[in-house]
């Protein structure tokens, strides 16, 4: 393609390793010569997004090299500057909930990935709803090493896969879950039975997150 395009290709891959991380964000170093202060903060949790931000960092210098008036002070600033709702998202402590829209195979690996990271040793609350046309069963396995409790709830599409059908699924795979009406109930039913050192996780369709969110700033004043 490049070639068709009469355009050059650069191996942006590269390592990162990271000096700090918490539920605030993550510090790594940026391994490169064509920037002073290397030391790159972003407010995003996961490892991948290191590697997601080394690349846009890669970026930058080769539009720099080329031309671009991009400083490193712009650079280090975009990247501290940088959202995205619903991925990895911390909205309350205690217990700590958090969405991610991870709706595929890759996606939900990563978030099993992230949960192991953030809280070693410990099973996870879920909350979970899928759209009927994607490989959910494939992508659902991943959850159930971890998984302390399961709650489905059904998305708000017409191709919405029912929760009690997920819910069939997960039971046939020999874990119990609880199928809700409503994506409301299953998260007053998850915050009833959980203690304050429980994490309760509420992941899938995007249009499960966008009403999970809706629902959250209703019943917790002091969301995040």
């Amino acid at each position: 393609m490049c070639e068709e395009l009469d355009a050059a290709l650069y191996n942006t891959v590269m390592p990162v390793k990271l000096s700090r991380l918490d539920f605030s964000g993550q510090t790594f170093v940026f391994p490169t010569k064509s920037m002073r202060q290397n030391a790159i903060f972003i407010p995003l949790l996961g490892e991948y997004q290191a590697q997601n931000a080394a690349m846009a960092i890669n970026a930058a210098i080769i539009l720099r090299e080329n031309g671009y008036c991009i400083t490193d002070e712009q650079i280090k600033n975009g990247l501290a500057n940088v959202k995205w709702p619903g991925r990895f998202e911390v909205l309350h402590d205690f217990p700590k909930i958090l969405v991610d829209g991870s709706h595929n195979e890759e996606g939900v690996e990563m978030l099993c990935t992230n949960l192991k990271q953030y809280f070693p040793q410990k099973k996870v609350i879920f909350i979970v709803g899928v759209l009927s046309d994607k490989a959910y069963k494939k992508m659902l396995m991943n959850i159930l090493p971890i998984a302390k409790e399961i709650y489905t709830v059904t998305p708000r599409n017409p191709r919405a896969l029912p929760a009690c059908k997920l819910a069939k699924f997960f039971g046939e795979e020999g874990y119990p879950a609880v199928a809700c009406d409503s994506i409301k109930l299953a998260i007053e039913v998850a915050q009833k039975g959980a203690t304050e050192e429980d994490i309760i996780c509420i992941f899938g369709s995007l249009y499960v997150i966008g009403e999970a969110k809706n629902v959250l700033k209703k019943l917790l004043p002091n969301l995040k």
